[in-house]
């Protein structure tokens, strides 16, 4: 069960990388330019949060029924995206009537004939919701702050660690016998002599016991102190 858990999150983070990479990147290296939608003016088709891709054409090659994204001059250069309703070319200008699928009213505004409007080729459905999150203090906080703090936290454990390992090993610090030279034995001096080792001797069998040896010196037997008397 777990491999095949694996194998198919495998699957589909490369689904997802690889339609990112179809949808978002390889337009941009054609010149396309994505638009994130802020507002539900042309709900249902483009709901807010909604990621538009526009191919630019010259407002010449535009016509009524597409939708298309241009600077409003009436809000101050703001982009805006919503579908054609009228067109009119005349001595190099043209005046273009345009509104959201959601509105009631119409903007009338005017662009030379030589300048560029973006034609919306498609959607991406709740993409933008990401960059909009991006761009708020929560999401300035999710996206950096959180992921730097997880990423010092996760480098202190590993570096607590090793740490640790290096204090509970016995042999850390001590030199590898293999790689360390046996420390030469002095030969003795030329001068020197070796003495003998001292021979304790061996006891033989007992002699035989006399109690004269054992007499104090001049000490005299009793009959010696007799015949002495006797010559008195």
């Amino acid at each position: 069960m777990v491999p095949f858990l694996k194998r198919f999150l495998e699957a589909l983070v490369t689904g997802l990388v690889a339609g990112f990479v179809l949808l978002v990147l390889a337009p941009v290296v054609l010149g396309w330019r994505p638009y994130t939608v802020l507002t539900g003016s042309m709900r249902p088709g483009i709901q807010p949060g909604d990621v538009v891709m526009d191919r630019p054409i010259r407002i010449t090659q535009a016509h009524v029924g597409q939708v298309v994204t241009f600077s409003d001059p009436t809000r101050h250069g703001e982009l805006v995206t919503h579908r054609i309703r009228s067109i009119a070319h005349a001595a190099g200008m043209t005046t273009v009537e345009t509104r959201g699928d959601a509105n009631t009213t119409s903007e009338h505004w005017t662009i030379a004939t030589k300048d560029r409007v973006g034609l919306v080729v498609y959607r991406l459905p709740k993409i933008g919701k990401v960059a909009v999150l991006v761009r708020s203090r929560v999401g300035i906080l999710l996206v950096i702050v959180v992921p730097v703090l997880l990423l010092g936290v996760g480098l202190l454990r590993k570096i607590w660690q090793e740490d640790d390992g290096d204090d509970d090993d016995p042999d850390a610090g001590a030199p590898d016998p293999d790689t360390v030279a046996a420390a030469p034995v002095p030969a003795p001096a030329a001068d020197a002599v070796a003495l003998p080792e001292a021979v304790e001797p061996v006891a033989g069998p007992a002699a035989p016991h006399d109690p004269v040896d054992d007499a104090p010196p001049h000490a005299m037997l009793p009959a010696e102190r007799a015949g002495i008397g006797a010559d008195r």
